[in-house]
Protein backbone atom coordinates (compact mmCIF):
# COMPACT_ATOMS: atom_id res chain seq x y z
CA UNK A 1 0.00 0.00 0.00
CA UNK A 2 1.34 3.42 -0.89
CA UNK A 3 2.02 6.25 1.56
CA UNK A 4 -0.55 9.02 2.07
CA UNK A 5 0.68 12.47 0.97
CA UNK A 6 -0.13 15.68 2.85
CA UNK A 7 -0.43 17.59 -0.41
CA UNK A 8 -1.55 16.53 -3.85
CA UNK A 9 0.17 17.33 -7.12
CA UNK A 10 -1.80 19.61 -9.43
CA UNK A 11 -3.12 18.28 -12.66
CA UNK A 12 -0.87 20.61 -14.59
CA UNK A 13 2.27 22.63 -14.12
CA UNK A 14 2.34 26.38 -14.66
CA UNK A 15 4.21 28.13 -17.42
CA UNK A 16 7.49 28.24 -15.44
CA UNK A 17 7.41 24.58 -14.59
CA UNK A 18 6.54 25.09 -10.88
CA UNK A 19 4.37 22.44 -9.27
CA UNK A 20 1.27 23.70 -7.46
CA UNK A 21 0.86 22.05 -4.03
CA UNK A 22 -2.15 22.20 -1.72
CA UNK A 23 -1.23 22.55 1.97
CA UNK A 24 -3.24 20.71 4.55
CA UNK A 25 -5.05 22.64 7.33
CA UNK A 26 -2.42 21.72 9.95
CA UNK A 27 0.44 23.05 7.87
CA UNK A 28 -1.45 26.29 7.17
CA UNK A 29 -1.86 26.89 10.90
CA UNK A 30 1.84 26.19 11.53
CA UNK A 31 2.88 28.62 8.80
CA UNK A 32 0.59 31.30 10.22
CA UNK A 33 1.93 30.78 13.76
CA UNK A 34 5.53 31.01 12.56
CA UNK A 35 4.72 34.22 10.70
CA UNK A 36 3.18 35.73 13.86
CA UNK A 37 6.23 34.76 15.92
CA UNK A 38 8.54 36.39 13.39
CA UNK A 39 6.51 39.61 13.48
CA UNK A 40 6.71 39.66 17.30
CA UNK A 41 10.47 39.16 17.16
CA UNK A 42 10.83 42.08 14.72
CA UNK A 43 8.65 44.28 16.94
CA UNK A 44 10.76 43.42 20.00
CA UNK A 45 13.98 44.25 18.15
CA UNK A 46 12.53 47.58 17.02
CA UNK A 47 11.48 48.53 20.55
CA UNK A 48 14.90 47.60 21.92
CA UNK A 49 16.65 49.69 19.26
CA UNK A 50 14.41 52.69 20.04
CA UNK A 51 15.11 52.38 23.76
CA UNK A 52 18.87 52.16 23.21
CA UNK A 53 18.76 55.20 20.93
CA UNK A 54 16.86 57.25 23.54
CA UNK A 55 19.25 56.19 26.31
CA UNK A 56 22.24 57.09 24.15
CA UNK A 57 20.88 60.56 23.40
CA UNK A 58 20.14 61.12 27.10
CA UNK A 59 23.66 60.06 28.09
CA UNK A 60 25.22 62.41 25.53
CA UNK A 61 23.04 65.28 26.74
CA UNK A 62 23.98 64.65 30.38
CA UNK A 63 27.70 64.53 29.52
CA UNK A 64 27.53 67.75 27.51
CA UNK A 65 25.74 69.62 30.31
CA UNK A 66 28.12 68.23 32.93
CA UNK A 67 31.15 69.35 30.91
CA UNK A 68 29.65 72.80 30.45
CA UNK A 69 29.01 73.20 34.17
CA UNK A 70 32.52 72.09 35.08
CA UNK A 71 34.15 74.52 32.63
CA UNK A 72 31.92 77.45 33.51
CA UNK A 73 33.22 80.26 35.66
CA UNK A 74 31.51 82.32 38.27
CA UNK A 75 27.87 83.35 37.98
CA UNK A 76 26.83 86.18 35.68
CA UNK A 77 25.78 89.55 37.10
CA UNK A 78 22.06 90.21 37.47
CA UNK A 79 20.58 92.07 34.49
CA UNK A 80 17.68 94.28 35.47
CA UNK A 81 15.27 93.84 32.59
CA UNK A 82 11.61 92.99 32.19
CA UNK A 83 10.94 89.26 32.60
CA UNK A 84 9.25 87.38 29.79
CA UNK A 85 8.59 83.69 29.01
CA UNK A 86 11.20 81.81 27.00
CA UNK A 87 9.86 80.29 23.82
CA UNK A 88 11.58 77.27 22.32
CA UNK A 89 14.33 78.00 19.85
CA UNK A 90 14.44 76.09 16.57
CA UNK A 91 17.89 74.57 16.24
CA UNK A 92 18.96 73.30 12.84
CA UNK A 93 20.93 70.11 13.02
CA UNK A 94 22.88 69.21 10.94
CA UNK A 95 23.84 72.39 8.98
CA UNK A 96 21.27 73.71 6.52
CA UNK A 97 23.63 73.40 3.54
CA UNK A 98 23.03 69.65 3.49
CA UNK A 99 19.61 69.28 1.80
CA UNK A 100 19.48 65.51 2.26
CA UNK A 101 19.73 65.70 6.07
CA UNK A 102 17.98 68.99 6.70
CA UNK A 103 15.59 69.02 9.64
CA UNK A 104 14.77 71.16 12.67
CA UNK A 105 14.43 70.27 16.32
CA UNK A 106 12.73 72.39 18.96
CA UNK A 107 15.09 72.95 21.87
CA UNK A 108 15.31 75.55 24.62
CA UNK A 109 18.10 75.82 27.19
CA UNK A 110 18.30 78.27 30.10
CA UNK A 111 21.14 79.00 32.52
CA UNK A 112 20.78 80.34 36.04
CA UNK A 113 21.45 83.93 37.02
CA UNK A 114 23.13 85.19 40.17
CA UNK A 115 21.02 86.77 42.90
CA UNK A 116 22.08 89.24 45.55
CA UNK A 117 19.25 88.02 47.77
CA UNK A 118 18.36 84.36 48.17
CA UNK A 119 14.76 83.77 46.91
CA UNK A 120 14.13 80.68 49.06
CA UNK A 121 10.79 79.13 48.15
CA UNK A 122 10.47 81.18 44.96
CA UNK A 123 10.60 80.45 41.25
CA UNK A 124 14.18 80.71 39.98
CA UNK A 125 15.09 83.25 37.28
CA UNK A 126 16.96 82.13 34.16
CA UNK A 127 18.95 83.63 31.32
CA UNK A 128 18.36 82.17 27.84
CA UNK A 129 21.36 80.59 26.11
CA UNK A 130 19.86 81.03 22.63
CA UNK A 131 18.31 84.49 22.91
CA UNK A 132 20.22 87.76 23.51
CA UNK A 133 22.04 88.10 26.81
CA UNK A 134 19.35 90.32 28.34
CA UNK A 135 16.56 87.83 27.66
CA UNK A 136 15.48 86.93 31.19
CA UNK A 137 12.80 84.33 31.89
CA UNK A 138 11.16 82.54 34.78
CA UNK A 139 9.47 79.86 32.69
CA UNK A 140 9.49 77.90 29.43
CA UNK A 141 6.38 78.07 27.24
CA UNK A 142 5.76 74.95 25.13
CA UNK A 143 5.22 75.96 21.46
CA UNK A 144 3.37 72.84 20.25
CA UNK A 145 1.88 69.55 21.44
CA UNK A 146 4.25 66.62 21.76
CA UNK A 147 6.60 64.60 23.92
CA UNK A 148 9.39 66.65 25.51
CA UNK A 149 12.44 65.57 27.46
CA UNK A 150 12.69 68.12 30.29
CA UNK A 151 15.89 68.30 32.33
CA UNK A 152 17.32 70.08 35.37
CA UNK A 153 21.02 70.21 36.13
CA UNK A 154 22.50 71.78 39.28
CA UNK A 155 26.15 72.18 40.23
CA UNK A 156 25.99 72.50 44.01
CA UNK A 157 28.63 74.11 46.20
CA UNK A 158 28.49 72.99 49.79
CA UNK A 159 28.06 75.87 52.26
CA UNK A 160 27.50 74.88 55.89
CA UNK A 161 26.60 77.89 57.98
CA UNK A 162 26.37 75.97 61.24
CA UNK A 163 28.73 73.03 60.99
CA UNK A 164 28.59 72.38 64.71
CA UNK A 165 24.80 72.19 64.83
CA UNK A 166 23.92 70.36 61.60
CA UNK A 167 25.73 67.52 59.84
CA UNK A 168 23.75 67.84 56.61
CA UNK A 169 22.40 70.62 54.46
CA UNK A 170 19.52 69.89 52.06
CA UNK A 171 18.70 70.93 48.52
CA UNK A 172 15.18 70.52 47.07
CA UNK A 173 14.11 71.69 43.61
CA UNK A 174 10.74 71.15 41.94
CA UNK A 175 9.70 71.23 38.27
CA UNK A 176 6.19 72.67 37.92
CA UNK A 177 3.69 73.01 35.09
CA UNK A 178 0.84 75.47 34.57
CA UNK A 179 -1.61 75.17 31.68
CA UNK A 180 -4.30 77.36 30.19
CA UNK A 181 -7.11 75.17 31.48
CA UNK A 182 -5.51 74.61 34.90
CA UNK A 183 -3.42 77.64 35.95
CA UNK A 184 -2.58 76.29 39.41
CA UNK A 185 1.01 74.94 39.33
CA UNK A 186 1.29 71.15 39.17
CA UNK A 187 4.39 69.30 40.40
CA UNK A 188 5.99 67.17 37.65
CA UNK A 189 9.38 66.23 39.13
CA UNK A 190 11.39 66.77 42.33
CA UNK A 191 15.20 66.68 42.60
CA UNK A 192 16.62 66.19 46.08
CA UNK A 193 20.05 65.87 47.64
CA UNK A 194 21.71 66.07 51.06
CA UNK A 195 25.24 67.37 51.37
CA UNK A 196 27.38 66.38 54.31
CA UNK A 197 29.24 69.31 55.82
CA UNK A 198 32.55 67.46 55.88
CA UNK A 199 32.17 66.06 52.34
CA UNK A 200 33.56 67.32 49.03
CA UNK A 201 32.61 70.87 48.18
CA UNK A 202 31.01 70.25 44.79
CA UNK A 203 28.11 67.98 43.82
CA UNK A 204 26.42 67.59 40.42
CA UNK A 205 22.67 66.86 40.53
CA UNK A 206 20.71 65.93 37.40
CA UNK A 207 17.05 65.15 36.85
CA UNK A 208 15.34 64.43 33.54
CA UNK A 209 12.09 62.88 32.40
CA UNK A 210 9.92 62.50 29.29
CA UNK A 211 6.57 64.32 29.46
CA UNK A 212 3.61 64.68 27.11
CA UNK A 213 2.98 68.43 27.04
CA UNK A 214 0.44 70.66 25.35
CA UNK A 215 0.83 73.93 23.52
CA UNK A 216 1.21 76.96 25.85
CA UNK A 217 2.03 74.82 28.89
CA UNK A 218 4.33 76.81 31.18
CA UNK A 219 7.26 75.09 32.95
CA UNK A 220 9.07 76.66 35.90
CA UNK A 221 11.50 75.60 38.64
CA UNK A 222 10.84 76.23 42.32
CA UNK A 223 13.73 76.01 44.79
CA UNK A 224 12.21 74.88 48.08
CA UNK A 225 15.43 74.47 50.07
CA UNK A 226 19.12 75.10 49.60
CA UNK A 227 19.10 77.98 47.12
CA UNK A 228 22.44 79.15 48.56
CA UNK A 229 24.00 75.83 47.45
CA UNK A 230 23.57 76.56 43.72
CA UNK A 231 26.82 77.39 41.97
CA UNK A 232 25.54 76.89 38.42
CA UNK A 233 22.40 75.37 36.94
CA UNK A 234 20.63 74.65 33.66
CA UNK A 235 16.99 74.10 32.77
CA UNK A 236 15.77 73.01 29.36
CA UNK A 237 13.49 70.92 27.19
CA UNK A 238 13.58 69.49 23.69
CA UNK A 239 11.00 67.87 21.46
CA UNK A 240 11.67 64.18 20.80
Amino acid sequence: MGHTLIGTRGSAEDADGDVVMDLGPDQSVLVLMEHCREMKRQETRLRLFTLLLLLGCTALLMFAMWAGLIQSGSKEEVINVEQSPAYSKQERCPPADDPQTNFTRLHVSLRSMSHESIPEGQVITWDSEFEPANKVATNIVIPENGFYFVYLNFALFRVCKHEGAAKFTKFVGELRRSSEGYPKPESLMVVYDRLRCNSLQYRNLFGGQLFQLSKNDSLSVLIKEGFHLIHKSKFGAYLV
